[in-house]
């Protein structure tokens, strides 16, 4: 398309391979592999068996991709090239790894004499072939390239990944806003230079003549190689001899260093051997001492037993007197409390003191509610007699019927003003309306003549297109006036019109410009010079007889039209004049009228505000008794308050007594429920002493430690005595040692 970017050609150029990378592709690494230019290059490599799978054909299927071979098709989209994208099951590890769904060829192309990185950074140019597995997303194969070193790096292989698919994403594509296509790749990056022709050769002949030329490389291995070459240069039988002499002094070694590990071997058994005997001799002094120590700890702990079972009877019989004497102490607690608690005579006196308290309390209370509520009516009386004062003086010395009649009279005055101004100002509407279907000739047939106008037929109603002068009027005004909803056409146009407003029935049409003779000099004159109305005006002028009198006409048919228009309705200027003159007219009625009613509301106003003054003198002169009765019941009530006091004070003096008693009372009953709890928890304690003592009386074991003695306690304690001082400090659980301090 002429619209298309133009599509660049051999932009490699003179320069030549210099270095390449893989990422994805086959099992070959991502590391960037230098080429040395100008030189025969052997590629070799080790597979999981043999060399089959190492990527040596890879490794050249991508040079020879890089540099545009034909063998791949590029004119079919190259679809070879998808086999070069790394296959887990190939790799023998399709339970670890997944296939690649795409990978990149990257090659570095720089001038033959670039040696150092600045000559390469300067001119050298980054070729990237990204090859999808699937071709959903587009073309299988796609180039881009950029100028300079652009090549993925990175600490590992997953990292050189990552950074081979960001760098891809920078990279700008070359045709538009598209990649380059597989079949436009040669003739970009070479123009119509051929660049390479290789063969790729699998088969496999087997053999086993050492003429190393005439075997597979991928079926040689490396021992075989060695083996061959020997065989030419005829120095296989000097390695032999070599091999023979190495392996008789290897033997020879190996016999002096058995006999060494041997006499190591003797000399270490003899060592055990004699180990073991003293051992043996301390075992058995260890087994002398252990067996006294045993003795002797057996003599301890059947002495320590016997002393602490004589312990814990005395610390038992303690607990018990103790136990017994805190016990008698508490029930007599108990009874001091109870006598307390148990005074009838004190607690008929509290009750009777709080009952009294109380009911004196209620009837003070009651009397002062009564007399707050009797505060609070008398000042809400007070401050509506003030507000009721104030509003009685805008009565102005009027009575409360007096002022009634004149509101009265105010709301008729109100009323009648309102009618007024909704008469006048219907009226105005009224006068807006005409005026605004005359400015818009609504009035004029407007319905036939915008059907007409539609169709491409000019129409005028019939008062806009004559015109008449104040002599005229009398008589042209209530002729023309039945013809006022006419339509005036062209007399051409007249049974097309006809035609078109079929469907508007009562359509009135007049012709206009008849072929007619000159109309009399009396008849009205033409508003618009394009519609002569003259044969319409002679036809009606001759109906009208002489008998007419002035401002009415009448016919054969006995129809009267009464004329005297107070203003023009014929020509469209001089109607739109007399509506507007109208309009005036009925605004400055509309607006005397809106006087009236403003000024009737103000009467209406000062009639309420009159009605309300009298009747708050009414109300004043209530609230005056109301406030004097109220004040006599308030002044009752402090009366009775004032006579309750002593009682009420006595009351209290009472009540403050019997508590102060009560609480010293209280106190002394919680003084000795505590004294009573401390003693029971004193004894519940020495109960679980006793118990523990007694749990650590029947774990001490006489019997058995007498058994296991085989003597009588005076026969231990002799023991004890008879041994050295060091060993006298001994305890029976350092287990016959000596206890450290």
């Amino acid at each position: 398309m002429s619209g298309s970017t133009p599509q660049e050609e051999d932009i490699v150029g003179d320069r030549v391979l210099v270095g390449l990378q893989s990422v994805r592709i086959s099992r070959l690494s991502t590391h960037p592999v230098p080429i040395a230019v100008g030189t025969l290059i052997a590629v070799a490599g080790q597979g999981p068996k043999d060399s089959n799978g190492a990527g040596k054909s890879s490794l050249i299927a991508q040079i020879s991709l890089l540099h545009a071979d034909e063998q791949w098709r590029f004119g079919s989209g190259a679809p070879a090239a998808v086999d070069l994208l790394f296959n887990a099951e190939d790799a023998g590890g399709e339970d670890r790894w997944g296939n690649a769904d795409h990978g990149y060829l990257i090659g570095v192309f720089a001038p033959a004499a670039a040696m150092t990185l600045q000559q390469l950074q300067a001119s050298a140019l980054t070729v990237w072939i990204r090859i999808d597995r699937s071709s959903q997303k587009g073309p299988r194969l796609k180039l881009r390239w950029q100028d300079g070193l652009h090549l993925p790096t990175g600490n590992s292989e997953a990292e050189r990944e990552q950074a081979a698919d960001s760098l891809w994403q920078a990279l700008p594509p070359r045709a538009g806003r598209q990649d380059v296509a597989a079949r436009d790749l040669p003739r970009t990056l070479y123009g119509e230079h051929v660049r390479c022709v290789s063969f790729l050769s699998t088969s496999v002949r087997a053999s086993v003549t050492p003429n190393l030329l005439a075997q597979p490389l991928n079926e040689i291995s490396e021992r075989r190689i060695f083996e061959a070459i020997a065989a030419l240069t005829g120095i296989d039988r000097e390695l032999e001899k070599e091999r023979q002499a190495r392996r008789h002094e290897y033997d020879r070694q190996q016999e002096a260093s058995d006999a060494a590990s041997e006499l190591a071997c003797w000399e270490a058994s003899a060592q055990v051997i004699e180990d073991g005997i003293d051992a043996r001799d301390r075992a058995r002094r260890r087994v002398a001492e252990a067996a006294e120590c045993w003795r002797s700890r057996t003599a301890r702990m059947l002495c320590d037993a016997l002393q602490r079972d004589t312990d814990i009877r005395a610390e038992i019989s303690e607990i018990d007197v103790a136990i017994e004497r805190d016990n008698r102490t508490a029930q007599e607690l108990a009874g001091q409390a109870a006598q307390l608690v148990d005074d009838k005579a004190f607690t008929e006196r509290q009750q009777a003191a709080i009952s009294t308290l109380g009911r004196l309390d209620g009837d003070d209370r009651e009397l002062g509610n009564q007399i707050a509520t009797l505060e609070q009516q008398i000042e809400d009386a007070d401050r509506r007699l003030r507000a009721t004062r104030e509003t009685a003086r805008d009565a102005d010395g009027r009575d409360e019927p007096t002022a009634d009649r004149e509101r009265r009279e105010a709301d008729s005055t109100l009323e009648e003003a309102i009618k007024a101004a909704g008469v006048t100002e219907h009226k105005l509407a009224a006068a807006r309306k005409r005026l605004q279907d005359t400015e818009s000739g609504r009035g004029l047939a407007r319905q036939q003549i915008d059907l007409l106008k539609a169709e491409g037929i000019s129409a005028i109603g019939l008062l806009d297109a004559i015109s008449l002068n104040d002599q005229q009027r009398p008589k042209w005004e209530p002729a023309l006036w039945p013809y006022r909803e006419a339509a005036v056409v062209d007399f051409n146009k007249l049974d097309s019109a006809s035609v078109l407003l079929a469907d508007l029935p009562g359509s009135i049409l007049i012709a206009a410009n008849l072929p007619a003779s000159a109309p009399p000099a009396s008849l009205p004159g033409n508003a618009n010079p394009h519609y002569d109305l003259g044969g319409f005006l002679a036809a009606l002028d001759a109906r009208t007889t002489a008998r007419d009198e002035p401002d009415r006409i009448h016919d054969d048919a006995g129809i009267v039209i009464v004329g005297g228009f107070p203003e023009p309705v014929t020509g469209r200027a001089a109607r739109i004049a007399a509506a507007r003159q109208h309009v005036l007219r009925e605004a400055d009625n509309h607006r005397q009228a809106e006087e009236k009613k403003k000024a009737a509301k103000q009467q209406v106003t000062a009639a309420e505000r009159r009605q309300k003054g009298a009747r708050a003198a009414t109300e004043a002169a209530r609230l005056d008794e109301q406030i004097d009765s109220l004040r006599k019941k308030d002044q009752a009530a402090r009366d009775e308050r004032v006579r309750l006091a002593p009682a009420l004070s006595a009351a209290q003096a009472e009540r403050d007594e019997v508590l102060r008693l009560a609480s010293v009372r209280q106190q002394q009953i919680e003084s000795l429920q505590r004294q009573k709890t401390d003693l029971d928890n004193t004894n519940k304690t020495r109960r679980q002493k006793r118990e523990n003592l007694e749990k650590e009386q029947s774990q001490l074991g006489l019997l058995e430690l007498a058994a296991r003695w085989e003597g009588t306690p005076g026969s231990a304690s002799e023991h004890l005595l008879a041994l050295p001082d060091d060993q006298q400090s001994w305890k029976a659980t350092t287990g016959g040692r000596k206890q450290e301090t």
